[in-house]
């Protein structure tokens, strides 16, 4: 019995177990890195780096609603890139002139051991108006990870979403890649 006690012990004061982030410490290192990458051009680097903080296996099919049944397996993986680069450079461009002291968390508690989504609230200092950021995050196998974020309390999922279903209406699937594919080669050739 006191091996066992010993084993759970060391598993659980282990470097992996101490390892876990917390959904507040995913939000403070996905702000920061982000604001860097803002800063140095969100290269397909980064934007690979960065994904990993977010849930976009879960954002995607939540933002193109009954159109992501309709999509091929491969309108799919190409939504989920095209959509993946739009929504990071979208939020790097919120943070772009923003000084690292400007970007304020609100202490969180630890999450209870069953609780599956919690929320992480910030702001950001821009003179004297400051905005609120809202990272919702779930817990997923990998860890918290970001599945949406509201500025000022607009949700950044819920504002694609009715973007993406009117873009689809007029011009089907194939059309909102397209147009999400120019989005991010534009803002890709803006930043050379």
């Amino acid at each position: 019995m006191r091996i066992f006690a010993a084993l759970l012990l060391a598993l659980a004061l282990s470097p992996a177990a101490a390892a876990t982030p917390t959904p507040d410490s995913v939000a403070r290192k996905v702000s920061s890195e982000m604001l860097a990458a803002a800063r140095q051009g969100l290269t397909e680097a980064a934007v690979a780096r960065l994904s990993t903080y977010f849930d976009f296996a879960r954002m995607t099919p939540f933002v193109l609603g009954s159109a992501w049944q309709r999509a091929t397996p491969s309108q799919q993986v190409q939504l989920r890139g095209e959509f993946q680069r739009v929504a990071l450079r979208t939020y790097a461009g919120l943070l772009a002139n923003t000084p690292d002291s400007a970007l304020e968390f609100a202490p969180a508690p630890k999450p209870a051991a069953d609780e599956s989504e919690v929320t992480v609230h910030a702001q950001v200092r821009h003179g004297n108006d400051p905005v609120r950021i809202d990272y919702l995050l779930g817990r997923t196998e990998e860890g918290w990870k970001i599945y949406d974020l509201r500025v000022g309390g607009a949700s950044f999922a819920a504002t694609w979403r009715s973007e993406f279903a009117a873009e689809i209406r007029e011009h089907g699937i194939d059309g909102l890649i397209g147009a999400l594919g120019a989005r991010n080669r534009k803002a890709a050739a803006a930043a050379l």
